[in-house]
């Protein structure tokens, strides 16, 4: 299975299809992020994963940019902000 991609507006992102693992650790504003939460997207959109993920779709875990030894947090989906903008 070859790697998911995940984009935003501004950035486009690698996500290992079994680990959720930031291919790179790109930088997504002031987060660094170490891994996208597969198992929640799966469990809110079913199987088998799409080629290409909308981030706003997709929880994660970082660590901020200017504190990266701190322990990692987690940003939950932002998938009603569509809707919010759609209205």
């Amino acid at each position: 299975m070859r790697n998911i991609i995940v984009k935003s507006t501004t950035k486009t992102f690698f996500c290992h299809p079994h680990t959720g693992e930031n291919i790179g650790r790109a930088r997504y504003g002031n987060h660094v992020i170490e891994r996208f939460d597969l198992p929640e997207f799966i469990e809110a959109h079913g199987f088998p994963l799409p080629e290409t993920i909308d981030i706003i779709d997709l929880g994660y875990w970082y660590v901020p940019f200017d504190n990266p030894l701190s322990a990692p947090l987690y940003e939950p989906p932002v998938w009603h902000t569509r809707d919010q903008e759609a209205a």
